[in-house]
């Protein structure tokens, strides 16, 4: 055995608590170096599974954007997807809000809406309800029934004066609690039920869509052709809506990732820290050992492979047994904080819809309410 190595397994024996103490915090670096980016990353992407199964899926939204500007955006070169939305008007009831709204079919299934019953509206006189609205109506119905339903119109920069007109149900919602907390529904109408009631020069659509979005795409990359969009078709900013949780969720994101490698890079320099500052105070107290060892016939060099060596053993135990104990805790950490998110889920949720509300013209859809984000108004 080489005197290096006698000399590391003696000092590791003789200074046990200061070795102790170092592999603590080796060991505690390496669990947090392990644990933070593991439970992290399962949490981020349980959290961006979420938001792909309930929020809309559309790149960007521009609003008030005339048939014309959507013609020529549907056939842009960048466009991979889009679809359509109009706000016609409302239904005229008292102590609730009910829009009325075109979506085709491509804006339906980006924003993950689904019928209880029925289908799309497709003639002028069909509609797509639900039980809250039969209810503010005072009527019932079943999917082919007729309901006569007062309402008012967009036209002339406001509401026109209240109409009636029967309407055969092709198509049922179900409604939410907090729909029917707030007394805020949405019904939908035919393409033809719109341009019957509104002037074509009149109507203005929601342009959603999607990018052609290949290779490693990031987030900065697809904003920037958004903007560049916008610009090309004189589109206001404040027209502008970009689904930021949705390109988080799927396309890479550099300050995400900066801000992961500034949290692993805190750790790690304050585990450096901690095991210099346990090495720098035990190390005063071994001069007088290391002169002894000196005097003898050791070299600089091998007094210095013998201390690397005593390192090497501390750590030698401690990394496996912190990537083990990491390995371990993961999943059960992961499973905690969620189940903790689970209980204040709720009033969670409703605090982020607070905030949000004071957003002004923010788009907003969640689990709880994402039938109320297609009738934010721009």
């Amino acid at each position: 055995m080489r005197m290096e190595t006698r000399i590391a397994l003696a000092n590791a024996k003789y200074y046990k608590r200061k070795n102790i103490l170092t592999g603590i915090a080796v060991f505690l670096s390496t669990l947090l170096l392990f644990l933070v980016p593991a439970v992290g990353y399962d949490i981020v992407k349980c959290n961006f599974a979420v938001i792909n199964e309930l929020y809309p899926n559309w790149h960007a939204m521009f609003g008030k954007v005339d048939g014309e500007t959507v013609k020529k955006l549907s056939v842009h070169h960048l466009i991979n997807r889009f679809g359509l939305r109009s706000d016609a008007g409302y239904i005229a009831v008292q102590d609730a809000d009910i829009s009325m709204v075109y979506l085709d079919a491509e804006s339906f299934d980006m924003y993950h809406l689904k019928l209880s019953e029925g289908r799309l509206p497709e003639a002028e006189n069909e509609i797509v309800v639900s039980e809250g609205i039969l209810d503010c109506l005072f009527q019932s119905g079943k999917v082919g029934d007729t309901i006569t339903v007062p309402y008012q119109i967009y036209r002339d920069g406001g509401l026109d004066y209240i109409q009636k007109k029967d309407f055969v149900i092709c198509g049922l919602f179900a409604d939410t609690e907090e729909n029917a907390k707030q007394k805020r529904y949405t019904a939908l109408i035919s393409k033809s039920f719109l341009e019957s009631e509104i002037p074509s020069g009149q109507i203005s659509y929601y342009f959603l869509f999607q990018l052609y979005a290949k290779g490693n795409v990031t987030t900065y990359q697809l904003k920037a052709e958004i903007d560049m969009l916008a610009k090309q078709f004189d589109i206001p900013e404040q027209s502008i809506r970009i689904n930021d949780d949705f390109l988080m969720a799927n396309y890479l994101d550099p300050a995400f990732v900066t801000g992961v490698i500034a949290i692993i890079f805190i750790i790690v320099v304050a585990g450096i820290i901690t095991i210099y500052s346990i090495y720098y105070v035990s190390m005063g107290e071994r001069v007088q050992e290391f002169g002894k060892i000196k005097a003898i016939g050791a070299t600089q060099a091998q007094l210095r492979r013998s201390v690397m060596l005593e390192g090497f053993i501390v750590a030698g135990l401690a990394i496996p047994l912190g990537l083990l104990t990491g390995t371990v805790l993961t999943k059960p950490l992961s499973l905690m904080i969620r189940n903790i998110r689970n209980l204040n889920g709720e009033m969670l949720l409703r605090t982020i819809l607070l905030l949000k509300s004071l957003r002004i013209k923010s788009y907003r859809l969640t689990a709880l309410v994402q039938w109320n984000a297609i009738r934010q108004p721009i």
